[in-house]
């Protein structure tokens, strides 16, 4: 009887661990967010499509066809960028933005961009200022001259406050690539991955309520394109 005794003791030592584990363990796993976007159709509840000059809604401008979304600048300071919902974070959490796209210029006026963007504005049409920029990765092939570093011909990765902390990376134009923003939002420490390759640089610590993410192939006049494959979205709680 006793035997007995002790073997419903234990097993309800197990039930009630196992409910601790479900509801405490188990609901952080549940609140990481993961988004996947391959393109086979266009989300618009996802992502916004507004023109370089003034953002106002341009959806006919993404082109789908077999899986790859194109973007292609037809009209003079008028390309499309695309950008993403507001998505909820916290000081705390680690961010991954990970996709496979293909860039070309069409002159020697090219400067695509890749932006983070900090905001506390939930609304999905975006207005400029869209927000604080958290790191921005520029695609350059340029002969304007600029003040920024490592010259007309390269991949840069700037955060907010770059001096000397920025990241100067070999191009790649017309071809396959896939790159990853890892953002630790309470260091601020920042990974940026192209290729298997990765270089590191300080962004400044989230402070704001939501990201979103904001892509283009701008550049002077006509003709520039990009090309994306597929994007992935991370969201991980920090232990």
């Amino acid at each position: 009887m006793k035997n007995f005794k002790r073997i419903i003791i234990l097993l309800t030592f197990i039930a009630f661990c196992f409910l601790i584990y479900k509801f405490t363990y188990k609901e952080k796993e549940v609140e990481n967010y993961k988004f996947r976007d391959e393109f086979n159709n266009l989300n618009m509840n996802y992502w916004y499509i507004g023109d370089w000059e003034n953002l106002f809604s341009c959806y006919d401008k993404a082109e789908l066809d077999d899986g790859i979304v194109t973007f292609k600048t037809k009209e003079v300071d008028k390309g499309p960028i695309l950008i993403s919902k507001p998505i909820s974070i916290k000081k705390g959490d680690i961010l991954s933005v990970k996709r496979r796209l293909k860039l070309h210029y069409a002159n020697d006026y090219f400067t695509g961009g890749f932006v983070v963007f900090e905001t506390d504005d939930s609304k999905f049409r975006p207005y400029r200022p869209i927000g604080n920029g958290i790191v921005l990765v520029e695609y350059v092939h340029t002969k304007e001259q600029s003040k920024r570093p490592g010259g007309n011909e390269i991949f840069r990765v700037l955060p907010r406050r770059y001096e000397d902390n920025f990241a100067i990376i070999e191009p790649i134009f017309d071809k396959w690539f896939t790159e990853e923003i890892i953002y630790d939002t309470s260091t601020g420490n920042l990974s940026y991955k192209i290729n298997n390759k990765e270089y590191a640089v300080k962004a400044p610590v989230l402070r704001k309520n939501y990201i979103r993410l904001y892509m283009h192939a701008y550049g002077y006049y006509t003709g520039h394109k990009m090309d994306i494959d597929w994007i992935e979205i991370n969201i991980t709680k920090k232990e």
